[in-house]
C-alpha cells in the first residue's frame, strides 16, 4: 500500500518526469556531439585524401627530379653542356630600348630612371599633386 501511494503521489510524478527531462536532454546532447564529431571526422578524412593526393604528386616531382633526363635538362640549360657531336645554335634576341646601348649608357639611363620625381617622390605627395596640382 505505502509503495503505490509512493508511486501515485505528485512528487514523484515530477521526479519521473524530471528524470526523464534529464535523460531526454542528455541524450540531445549526446547526438549533437556525434553529429559535430561525424562532420569533423569527415572533414579529417577528405583532407587525408588531400594529403595522400599531394604525397602522391610530390614523389612523382622528386622521381622525376631524380631521373637522368631531368639532370641531363638541366645541366643543359644551366651549365650550357651539350652532347658530343651536337651543334648549338644561339638565339639573339631582337634590339630593344636598351639593347643598342653600351652598359655605361645603359646604367645612365636606369640612374635617371631612378632619379626621376615621379620616383622620388612618397605616394603621398603624388597623390597630393595628382588631386590639387593647378595646370
Amino acid at each position: 500500500m505505502a509503495r503505490t501511494k509512493i508511486l501515485n503521489s505528485k512528487i514523484s510524478l515530477l521526479i519521473l518526469i524530471s528524470l526523464l527531462g534529464f535523460l531526454a536532454l542528455s541524450l540531445n546532447q549526446a547526438i549533437g556531439k556525434k553529429r559535430a564529431t561525424d562532420q569533423k571526422l569527415a572533414s579529417l578524412q577528405e583532407e587525408l585524401k588531400e594529403l595522400h593526393s599531394y604525397q602522391e604528386n610530390l614523389s612523382k616531382e622528386k622521381k622525376y627530379f631524380q631521373s637522368q633526363d631531368f639532370i641531363e635538362k638541366e645541366a643543359r640549360r644551366i651549365l650550357n653542356y651539350q652532347k658530343p657531336g651536337e651543334k648549338v645554335f644561339a638565339v639573339i634576341p631582337p634590339k630593344g630600348i636598351f639593347s643598342s646601348q653600351n652598359p655605361e649608357t645603359f646604367q645612365e639611363t636606369k640612374h635617371q630612371i631612378r632619379n626621376n620625381d615621379a620616383f622620388s617622390q612618397s605616394n603621398l605627395h603624388k597623390w597630393l599633386d595628382y588631386f590639387f596640382r593647378h595646370n
